[in-house]
């Protein structure tokens, strides 16, 4: 039994190995934005910032804004941006309020098809702490970029990090026939994807671009950066992205995936039930007076995103 527990595991640990490194193609392409503006005070001056800045103070709340024009080569694409300010935040774009930034949350959509050559501005206003209050001892600027989110990816992407998470929980709940079936199917799946690994420098572009930009998020203990394991060797960004007919196997490989699991929830029918509730971070509103209206955009704009969907753009975009 205890031959069979270590076996389960160590295929827990493979397979979240082959899912950050299918996570690297989760962005079809993205750019990042190298400068900004801080300030510390409503009337005070801006002032320059670069990403990988430290905060200039910590004892009260800063605001950021960024501006970045849209490429003409992304015309008809959605754009998302992805933020990782060194603490929490409200993001703003064109003015608006679009969602909270923090260490399990940055990346917001923005547009729902790019015309090309329009430009973006964005805004923060963020305090140096992060989940719960704890302080961030040196914030700093970590990442600041817009993207084009690759679709296809990810929803496969997270098909399998709903997965593996379910089998983790199930693993250590004691449920090893739940556990294998779940990892069988997981595996079969990824037999099926060819990922292109035949160009080594632009597939570590994609592995290191992939390891800069993760968040908070950690499967299982994979936690290393390729940029910091070699950290000597400068890294150029991807200049590639996965062809139609690679896109058409990930669908193809996603539909397969789906039939499986919903076989293994009629075999290995759902046991209890499952209570929900709602949270929100209302600090971090603008106002008192326009908590209500802050809290219905970033809703509907997170709800619109999480399946990698899009509906018309936040008022003032275009």
């Amino acid at each position: 039994m205890e031959i069979r527990r270590d076996s389960l595991q160590q295929s827990l640990r493979r397979l979240s190995n082959r899912l950050l490194e299918l996570g690297a193609w989760r962005d079809r392409d993205w750019i990042p934005i190298a400068d900004g503006e801080f300030r510390v005070e409503p009337d005070s001056p801006w002032r320059s910032i670069r990403s990988g800045d430290q905060w200039p103070i910590q004892a009260g709340p800063v605001e950021f804004r960024f501006n970045v024009s849209i490429p003409e080569r992304w015309k008809g694409h959605p754009v998302d941006c992805r933020f990782r300010l060194g603490g929490e935040a409200l993001l703003f774009v064109n003015g608006s309020p679009v969602g909270g930034l923090n260490s399990f949350h940055d990346e917001h959509p923005v547009l729902s098809s790019a015309m090309g050559g329009e430009t973006l501005h964005f805004g923060a206003e963020a305090v140096s702490h992060g989940l719960f209050g704890t302080p961030t001892a040196e914030p700093r600027i970590e990442l600041a970029a817009i993207l084009i989110p690759e679709c296809e990816v990810r929803s496969l992407y997270y098909d399998f990090a709903a997965a593996l998470d379910a089998a983790h929980y199930h693993y250590f709940a004691g449920r090893p026939v739940i556990t294998e079936s779940v990892l069988q199917a997981v595996h079969r799946a990824f037999i099926r994807i060819s990922l292109p690994r035949s160009e080594t420098e632009e597939y570590l572009a994609r592995i290191a671009t992939n390891s800069q930009n993760r968040s908070a998020e950690n499967f299982y203990g994979n936690e290393e950066s390729l940029v910091s394991l070699w950290e000597r060797w400068k890294f150029r960004s991807p200049t590639s992205s996965l062809t139609i007919e690679q896109l058409r196997q990930l669908s193809e490989v996603r539909e397969q995936l789906g039939e499986e699991l919903s076989q293994i929830r009629t075999r290995l029918p759902a046991e209890g039930g499952v209570w929900l509730t709602g949270h929100a971070h209302i600090d971090l509103a603008v106002e008192a007076d326009s908590i209500d209206r802050d809290a219905a955009v970033i809703g509907e704009r997170q709800s619109r995103h999480s399946a990698c969907g899009r509906g018309k753009d936040a008022d003032g975009l275009h």
